[in-house]
């Protein structure tokens, strides 16, 4: 799948180092990534509206925040593309650290909520009742999210681009937090015992770090790494 979408969307694909080429596998990375995520975020939505269990909804509403992370990272391959001109001589490439750094941003805001919901689920505890269609859509969700995950590593580091792998790596915390929940739902279910909560609590904290890791990287680039 990889190189089919490579190779139908990205002319001249070999050439990496054309500038055109490499916003066109920004491009071809940030679409998939929105398509991906959405319908990621909508399954799990649902489902867990049907189910009534806060950490799959939360879980759900954190690919909504990757979906804009990938829509971020489109924007900013679309502005970083721009030629150099006489208030910016040196282009316009650092635009790809900025919206990075607005990224992490989100996810932080993004974390601070979610933790406060499932603290007060954690205050006010619910059993859910877990069925097969739950457990089949999670299954499906990280199924396409260790494929994204891929698929934006290989990308990223095809182009050289930290927002293409600050992305691969929110995804894969995805693939854990989700992988998580699935466990802690079915355990639950079966002790009897309300955890959706502190699974929530838990899917914030790893949305925090996943916050903390882009943050760094980008301020890092941005302030002139040390070149190899």
């Amino acid at each position: 799948m990889r190189e089919f979408l490579i190779e139908q969307f990205i002319k001249n694909h070999d050439m990496i180092k054309v500038p055109s080429v490499r916003t066109q596998y920004g491009n071809v990375a940030s679409i998939t990534g929105v398509i991906v995520n959405l319908l990621v975020c909508l399954g799990e939505l649902i489902v867990g509206w049907l189910i009534g269990s806060i950490a799959m909804i939360s879980d759900g509403i954190h690919n909504v925040a990757d979906a804009g992370g990938s829509a971020i990272s489109f924007l900013s391959f679309r502005l970083a593309a721009k030629k150099p001109d006489q208030e910016h001589p040196y282009g316009h490439g650092r635009m790809e650290y900025l919206f990075s750094i607005g990224f992490s941003i989100i996810l932080f805001v993004l974390a601070i909520q979610l933790m406060i919901e499932a603290v007060n689920r954690i205050m006010h505890p619910e059993i859910v009742d877990v069925s097969a269609v739950a457990i089949i859509v999670m299954l499906v969700a990280m199924g396409l999210k260790i494929w994204l995950a891929s698929f934006l590593k290989y990308m990223g580091n095809r182009i050289d681009s930290p927002i293409l792998r600050a992305n691969a790596l929110e995804c894969l915390s995805d693939v854990w937090a989700t992988a998580g929940i699935t466990i802690g739902l079915l355990a639950g279910s079966f002790l009897e015992y309300p955890i959706d909560g502190y699974l929530g609590a838990i899917v914030a904290l790893m949305i925090g770090r996943a916050g903390y890791h882009v943050f760094k990287e980008s301020t890092s680039r941005l302030l002139g790494n040390e070149p190899t």
